[in-house]
């Protein structure tokens, strides 16, 4: 009688043993090999959980439970003839023993070697499907380390549960999985998953990328496919690694077992476009789309990912306002006790937690200080400094904390990059706020004292002004890129003393060991060479109309504004400078260095092209002027 194995026959057969086993431990000591049946058949079911057998194995696993089943059945019936109930001496229980006196052993000895034979089959069995693993483990693992199912299961449970519902309801992504979800009632479909954001450089690689799509494809299948076995034995044989034309061969045979495939990848723009990488990855999946696969990627918006993927829909990819809602709703109960009991707060919280970020990496206490500075304020008032027990949960795990470091950021550079490209539409006026924080700081009463002339004068004020460092660095670039010019900037560079001491700050070197670094910069630095250092051309005009301004002053380096603008590449301040016309183009430092020598070092291009012109035009001489002939001494 057939067996019809499945799953609950299997079970069965485990429990059928084990009852035995308990029910009759009185029996003889020739009946120990139920024992051992019992064990082997657990750890035959342990391998069958681990993992899909294919259809030889199952045939061969239903084959050996068979005869295990009607062995344990005709020695479950010995035992039934054999045995009396009794009860227990000490309890109420009731137990089957041993009759002595009818046992005749030999009775029992061909049951006795139908055991052994199938435990020996189970043993056979249970080795195979381990020696199989164990090849099959080899081969997955020689094509690349790398387990997608494990990261993509860690992105999932660190997804917040009822968001991305946007992007799956968009007309987009609707209509490119329109065949998935009108199929996936009828057949089998795989999906593979890499994202490039989480390997390390050397994985990056196409080749790397592709091994690990085939990876997926191969443990998609019970049995491992020919294609890879042979692709395996070739390779390994030769201790070499396959070239990514026949990982595109055989990603195409094994892609032609599956009656549909989804490629997705994450991070496309973080596969290296070295060597034609990205678009060696992009050439072969949209190859395998002849094959019954689709793509679907997710990247930052680069013009080269753009004009490979100009055939292809495409959608923005946005952080959802009722996402991030649900987001901060869900860590609510995580923050501390004042912001709980406040309802208002709470949802100030949620409108307010997507805030504009430079992109520069703060210490906590520079965040701290940045975060307590009052406009129009002539010091900091320590009482508003926030702790960051406070400040890092309020940002919605945007944020982390590198406790070795003290440094606090962003958690991903993907999410840094994604602000960048939203700063304006979430907060437009960001550039100008932080410009605006940024110089009430540098203008505290503090620094009236200006220039430091000892070491120790000068670290002790970089000791008690923590921000002081990220403001004298960074304070141009959040002006240069406002939408307007602030007001403070005109003030604040009008102001000599504070000028010279932020310059110094900004030029002193940073090199540790050096007591009088702070001494190694030029002096007599004026607001107009500061705002061209910068590039802020708005700034710069603003100074221009002032009457008494020296446009042509040189610091004690002799380095004029034009120098300074010059040397960092500003094309538009240098233009400017050039038309006022009172400044010497071809003016030396005390390096005998010119404006045209330090754009050319630094090679800004269009700045030297732009000097250039201006030298050549100075050199010509007059329409009309008469003919320079030698004069003769007389």
């Amino acid at each position: 009688m057939s067996f019809g194995f499945s799953v609950g026959d299997f079970i069965a057969v485990i429990q059928l043993a084990n009852k035995i086993r308990n029910d009759f431990a009185s029996a003889p000591s020739q009946f120990a090999e139920v024992k051992n049946l019992s064990i082997t058949l657990n750890r035959a079911w342990n391998i069958r959980l681990g993992r899909k057998l294919d259809k030889q194995e199952k045939a061969d696993l239903e084959h050996i439970t068979s005869g295990c089943r009607k062995v344990l059945t005709e020695l479950e019936h010995v035992f039934n003839a054999n045995s009396e109930l009794k009860p227990q001496q000490k309890s109420f229980s009731i137990r089957k023993l041993w009759k002595q006196l009818n046992w005749r052993p030999h009775d029992i000895r061909d049951l006795r070697a139908r055991i052994n034979v199938n435990i020996n089959l189970l043993k056979n069995f249970t080795e195979s499907v381990i020696r199989e693993d164990k090849y099959r483990r080899d081969v997955l693992d020689w094509l690349t380390p790398i387990d997608s199912a494990s990261e993509q299961h860690a992105v999932f449970k660190r997804m917040q549960e009822g968001t991305g519902q946007w992007l799956l309801n968009s007309d987009k992504f609707r209509t490119w999985s329109m065949t998935f979800l009108l199929a996936s009632k009828m057949i089998a479909i795989l999906s593979l998953y890499i994202s490039t954001a989480t390997l390390k450089q050397d994985e990056q690689e196409a080749e790397g990328l592709l091994a690990n799509l085939l990876k997926q494809l191969a443990e998609g299948k019970s049995l491992l496919p020919e294609s890879v076995q042979s692709f395996y034995d070739k390779w390994k044989a030769n201790k070499t690694r396959p070239s990514i034309d026949d990982i595109s061969k055989a990603l195409r045979l094994v892609v032609a077992k599956y009656a549909r495939v989804f490629i997705l990848v994450d991070a496309l723009d973080e596969c290296r476009a070295l060597g034609g990488g990205r678009e060696k990855l992009l050439t072969t999946t949209f190859d395998l789309q002849k094959y019954g696969a689709n793509f679907f990627a997710t990247s930052r918006n680069e013009p080269e990912i753009t004009e490979l993927l100009k055939r292809s829909p495409s959608l923005e990819i946005r952080a959802d306002e009722q996402d991030l809602r649900r987001y901060v709703e869900s860590r609510i109960s995580d923050l501390p006790a004042f912001v709980r009991r406040d309802s208002d707060l709470q949802k100030e919280v949620k409108t307010e937690v997507v805030k504009a970020v430079t992109g520069v990496a703060l210490s906590i206490i520079e965040l701290q200080h940045a975060l307590a500075v009052r406009v129009d304020t002539p010091e900091l008032d320590e009482s508003y400094i926030i702790e960051i027990e406070e400040i890092v949960p309020v940002c919605a795990g945007l944020v982390t904390v590198d406790e070795q470091s003290n440094m606090i950021g962003l958690v991903h550079y993907t999410t840094q990059k994604y602000l960048e490209v939203t700063l304006s539409r979430w907060h437009p006026n960001a550039e100008f706020d932080i410009t605006e924080t940024c110089l009430t700081y540098l203008s505290f009463t503090v620094f009236e004292s200006g220039f430091c002339h000892t070491g120790s004068s000068f670290e002790e004020r970089l000791l008690l002004n923590p921000l002081y460092d990220y403001t004298v660095h960074h304070w141009g670039q959040h002006a240069h890129q406002a939408s307007r010019l602030h007001p403070k900037v005109l003030e604040f560079l009008q102001c000599k003393i504070k000028v010279e001491a932020a310059a110094q700050a900004m030029l002193a070197p940073k090199y540790a060991g050096n007591s009088n670094r702070c001494q190694r910069v030029p002096r007599r630095i004026t607001g107009l060479h500061l705002a061209a250092y910068f590039g802020i051309t708005v700034s710069v005009a603003a100074v221009l109309q002032i009457t008494e301004v020296d446009v042509d002053s040189k610091d004690s380096w002799g380095q004029t504004p034009l120098s300074w603008a010059a040397d960092n590449g500003h094309e538009a301040v240098v233009k400017l400078l050039l038309d006022t016309g009172k400044v010497d183009f071809d003016s030396k430092d005390s390096l005998g260095r010119t404006p045209l020598s330090w754009a050319a070092e630094n090679g800004h291009e269009a700045v030297v092209k732009l000097l250039k012109s201006t030298a050549s035009l100075h050199s010509s001489p007059p329409p009309h002027s008469p003919p320079n002939h030698p004069t003769s001494l007389i």
